[in-house]
């Protein structure tokens, strides 16, 4: 007893680096869709991953941010509250323009250095080793490549980790919403009058003027100087002369993108290595939707009211409408390092390898069990074959 109260005060005593210290690994994923028939229903009600909660590693090297959009500081704020929430504004609306087609090979544009501490970093083309697996399966007939990189990242707990968000392929912005419908023809997002914004603010050079009056003591009525103002009165300044044009920076914003492949993909440590994905893919097609149609009588109810009193019905109809199928890839499966794993679906392909690495200077090596559970490879089975050992 005593000697089991020594050990675990030395360990109480171990510096907090080396008890909470890292382990990374190196990560190579490759997605394609399988264009073959399918006898398979998709669901019809679009249930999307939470993309918030995915570490984003391929718009910084498509898309770099703007250098302009930078956060006021709480000095400039005090300074300029007006400047500062057009800012927060233009920040807040800022959609990347990515290439059109997406490349399939997304890589850094030079060799990373992972350090402890620091989230997934991504590979430059030197770390893929799929490379000629990728040609080999691109060849195939109704194979359609979406994305092939590589990154670094420290393995943690589940609830500890952070996701990677995936995404690429076609993007159907110009045609679909998120949620798979048609985007309607004056969709804000898309056609924005000339008065007002992408956020339905109207714009009014009026407003400029008198606040800025109020503000320089001026008579200025440069209509450059523009108000974003809505009906509960809340507004905010945009002044060109600080690199803030009210007529371009918001009028003209782009829907979100609708990227054919998109989701997360989340590596955690947990005795084992584990592999959840929350994926879809988009693939438009039609279902059926049910439509009001005031034309047809209901000729019963007619004839009981009377030849003269006869009234019109709405009746329900049904017709088949474009809509966007969102199909999903949703597992979690225990996988060791240095094998590669197929994550098979009827229409989408994954090929995904988790490989040791050189340990960033803090970080060690984890040993994985020598020895696999018995039954499936999910974090359920091995639950029950923990607690079955125990007893």
């Amino acid at each position: 007893m005593i000697r089991k109260l020594a050990m675990s005060a030395a360990f109480c005593l171990l510096p907090l680096s080396q008890a909470m210290a890292e382990s990374w690994f190196e990560v190579e994923v490759f997605l394609f869709e399988r264009n073959q028939p399918s006898a398979e229903e998709w669901p019809e009600q679009t249930r999307l991953p939470a993309f918030a909660k995915g570490r984003d590693l391929i718009s910084p090297v498509l898309v770099p941010r703007d250098a302009s959009l930078v956060p006021c500081s709480e000095e400039e704020r005090l300074v300029d509250s007006l400047r500062c929430d057009a800012m927060d504004i233009q920040i807040a609306s800022f959609v990347p323009s990515y290439p059109t087609p997406m490349p399939v090979k997304v890589v850094a544009p030079s060799q990373m250095v992972a350090e402890p501490g620091a989230g997934a970093l991504l590979m430059d083309s030197t770390k893929l080793q799929f490379n000629e697996a990728v040609q080999q399966l691109s060849r195939e007939s109704g194979v359609t490549p979406l994305l092939h990189m590589s990154w670094q990242q420290a393995m943690q707990p589940r609830h500890a980790s952070t996701p990677v968000r995936l995404f690429g392929g076609e993007n159907f912005a110009d045609r679909f919403t998120a949620m798979g419908t048609l985007r309607p023809p004056q969709d804000p997002v898309m056609e924005v009058g000339a008065n007002t914004n992408a956020f339905g603010l109207t714009i009014t050079s009026d407003s400029a003027q008198s606040v800025t009056q109020e503000m320089s003591g001026s008579n200025s009525t440069d209509p450059q100087v523009l108000i974003a103002s809505d009906d509960t009165g809340v507004s905010g300044q945009l002044l060109p002369e600080n690199g803030l044009n009210g007529t371009s920076m918001l009028r003209n914003r782009a829907p979100e993108p609708v990227w054919q492949l998109d989701g997360l993909l989340n590596i955690y440590l947990s005795h084992y290595l584990y592999i959840e994905t929350d994926l879809v893919l988009r693939t438009p097609g039609t279902r059926k939707v049910a439509v009001e149609d005031e034309a047809l009588q209901s000729q019963s109810d007619s004839q009981a009211a009377g030849a003269s009193a006869a009234k019109t019905d709405r009746q329900i109809a049904f017709e088949e409408q474009p809509f966007l199928f969102a199909i999903p890839l949703m597992q979690n499966r225990r996988v060791r390092s240095g094998q590669v794993h197929y994550f098979d679906h009827p229409k989408l392909g994954m090929v995904i390898q988790i490989r040791k690495m050189a340990q960033p200077t803090g970080a060690v090596d984890v040993e994985e069990p020598a020895t696999e559970p018995e039954g499936d490879d999910t974090p359920e089975a091995d639950v029950i074959n923990q607690q079955q050992n125990q007893d």
